[in-house]
């Protein structure tokens, strides 16, 4: 559930996540708005779920999803460190980003491909 507050934009369902423009969290100034796209992928997923069906069947286990989901992690803890310069934050935020968007670009393409195997007539 998104709740719009005065510290920001609010997620509540597990650990609360705030996507605040302050330097606060994981929400530092060279990692914003890298920090919203990897955030905001997931969601967009969810609400094409609701659309498209299809997208709600289950995946095999993949060690691909796993290590993208690794590296995701380790590069933001990584780019938020004072010591480290924008510019490489910058570039393996991208990295992750761009590791994000192939793996859910995978899954999806594999979910197309299989749509009607769900299909009950």
């Amino acid at each position: 559930m998104l709740r719009l507050t005065d510290q920001g934009l609010t997620l509540r369902g597990g650990a609360p996540d705030r996507l605040t423009g302050r330097s606060d969290g994981c929400a530092l100034g060279k990692a914003g708005p890298w920090v919203l796209a990897l955030g905001l992928i997931r969601y967009a997923f969810v609400v094409a779920s609701h659309f498209l069906d299809w997208l709600n069947a289950p995946l095999p286990e993949s060690f691909r999803r796993k290590t993208v989901c690794v590296w995701q992690i380790v590069t933001l803890l990584v780019a938020v460190l004072p010591p480290v310069n924008a510019l490489f934050a910058s570039i393996t935020l991208a990295t992750a980003l761009a590791l994000l968007v192939w793996s859910f670009f995978l899954d999806i393409h594999w979910l197309y491909q299989r749509r009607h195997h769900h299909d009950v007539h």
